[in-house]
């Protein structure tokens, strides 16, 4: 009997080492970068008719590189469903349109969840969204026009203004929490991945995309990726 409850207690302890992995989880931090030579942001010539209200230049934001080589607006994620770690449902996810550009550039959203579009300039605008090449709904934002809101299944959609043709923008919508986007000094943040083997995933509209075999045992500060030169893409 004694060895029989030895035995019970000895592969308990075996079952729960196991699956120890998944008890624990840890934050994965880092930095997206650009190998030299990198572009400068683009400026964008604005059509007379529009120059009152959004000045004469804009700068593009499909390349946003720091003088130090650092990324913006990387999307970085983990690969696989984590069916166990849903997005958090947060108040309110809302896009604006300001200064005649799209604010926040990549809004991330839990897919089915609302968010809203606004406008805060003084002038209507024209909202196309759209998966792929195909429009899935457009509609116009007159001046002090209150928030629309809408949903999108789970997808990465992209955003345009119809009347104003260098606003765009990407809508993400996710199954799980672990999202980021790099911000002007291309760092990121995923919080509280579970331990164990992954696949970090990292898009950028312009440069492309990468999957990086990452492991976690522990906190991780600095990691990194380098996109080769983005002057070929500029």
């Amino acid at each position: 009997m004694e060895i029989y409850s030895r035995f019970t207690i000895v592969a308990a302890f075996i079952f729960w080492l196991g699956f120890l992995p998944s008890v624990y989880s840890y934050d994965v931090q880092g930095k997206i970068s650009v190998a030299p030579p990198f572009s400068t942001a683009k400026k964008i010539q604005v059509p007379e008719k529009h120059q009152s209200s959004c000045h004469k230049e804009q700068t593009s934001q499909s390349l946003i590189v720091s003088n130090d080589g650092y990324l913006q607006n990387a999307v970085i994620s983990l690969k696989g469903d984590f069916k166990g770690h849903p997005s958090q449902e947060m108040p309110s996810f809302t896009m604006d349109q300001k200064n005649c550009n799209f604010e926040p550039h990549i809004l991330i959203v839990p897919e089915n969840s609302s968010f809203w579009v606004a406008n805060s300039d003084p002038m209507a605008h024209d909202v196309r969204v759209f998966r792929d090449a195909d429009m899935l709904f457009r509609f116009e934002m007159d001046v002090s026009e209150k928030p629309v809101e809408k949903k999108l299944e789970k997808g990465t959609y992209l955003v345009r203004c119809g009347l104003h043709p260098w606003m765009h923008a990407f809508i993400i919508t996710t199954a799980h929490s672990y999202y980021a986007v790099s911000n002007e000094k291309g760092e990121f943040a995923l919080n509280d991945v579970p331990a164990g083997k992954h696949i970090l995933h990292i898009w950028h509209e312009t440069l492309g995309e990468a999957e990086i075999p990452i492991e976690v045992t522990h906190s991780i500060q600095d990691f990194s990726y380098t996109f080769p030169s983005s002057i070929q893409n500029a």
